[in-house]
């Protein structure tokens, strides 16, 4: 279940000011290894909730873009509403923009009405505007195999929003969340942490299902953009019949730390495979429920 810190007194601190004091602190490593202590966790919430209290974070960001507009965040791979404030070890901070949906604001860019987990945890305060409200759930990542269409139970915990200083805190691959429209323009400041345990977990996406026996996500296949380049790649590969195509993608089906990936290298080379009685043994070898579920017609 997430966390949530209403930080009290009046501090302020620059970005810079909150790298030096995070840093020095050593809670990164601990919480991106899952050693969670309530009272290191307390500690950067107040941190968090005085950077968001500098009004020059946002508004550097924002000068900073438009006066160098042409190369503005051009490294930056998140989702347009997305700005990189600073990328440090094992971590990185980063400003989100919400605008109430609109035609030129289609939902979409922001998630809205996207009911997914993460599989990192984070920090977000609300730096500017009334905020988005969220729908929070969680579940047990472990009974998931993954496959599109399962239904996964969820445990409803509470509707809620992200004003101004209020900080929350999620769990990756636990919390579950839709985001509902900020009414007026917000942004957030998020501290995200990437998982180092437990390691390689999927993202998962879904749609909400009430059923007489509870609240329950249907999965959707995720990421549709980055599994339809994944799949052109594999699926090219098996089909031009090279050993060394053929090596390659056997070695990703089988070697991958994500089991979306091997799921989807071995459906694209079973089908051209010069040796399929050993790669289907092969799959059979995998004892990941997704990998398994996936390939069902073959093993």
């Amino acid at each position: 279940m997430t966390e949530t810190y209403f930080p009290e007194g009046n501090e302020t601190l620059t970005l810079d000011q909150f790298v030096e004091r995070l840093e020095a602190s050593g809670v990164v490593p601990e919480l991106r290894a899952s050693r969670y202590t309530p009272e290191a966790m307390s500690c950067v919430a107040e941190w968090m909730a005085a950077l968001a209290r500098d009004p020059d974070v946002l508004r550097g960001l924002l000068v900073d873009g438009l006066a160098d507009f042409l190369n503005y965040q051009v490294d930056n791979d998140f989702k347009p509403s997305t700005l990189m404030l600073h990328k440090g070890d094992g971590y990185s901070l980063r400003a989100v923009l919400w605008m109430p949906p609109s035609p030129q604001h289609p939902p979409e860019v922001f998630s809205y009405y996207e009911t997914h987990d993460h599989s990192f945890d984070f920090f977000t305060v609300g730096a500017f505007g009334p905020g988005y409200r969220t729908q929070l759930y969680d579940y047990e990542y472990e009974n998931v195999r993954g496959v599109p269409g399962e239904l996964v139970p969820l445990r409803f915990q509470e509707e809620t929003g992200l004003p101004p200083g209020k900080v929350m805190y999620y769990y990756g691959s636990r919390d579950i969340h839709t985001q509902l429209p900020a009414p007026s323009i917000s942004a957030s400041i998020n501290l995200l942490l990437p998982k180092t345990y437990p390691a390689h977990r999927r993202q998962y996406e879904m749609t909400l299902e009430e059923t007489p026996e509870g609240v329950f996500g249907k999965l959707i296949a995720g990421n549709v953009d980055r599994q339809a380049q994944e799949r052109a790649l594999f699926e090219t590969a098996a089909a031009m019949g090279d050993t060394d195509l053929h090596e390659a993608l056997r070695d990703i089906a089988r070697h991958h730390d994500t089991p979306q990936v091997r799921a989807l290298a071995w459906q694209s080379l079973l089908p051209n495979s010069k040796h399929l009685a050993e790669d289907v043994g092969l799959v059979r070898d995998d004892g990941d429920p997704h990998v398994r579920a996936a390939l069902s017609q073959w093993v």
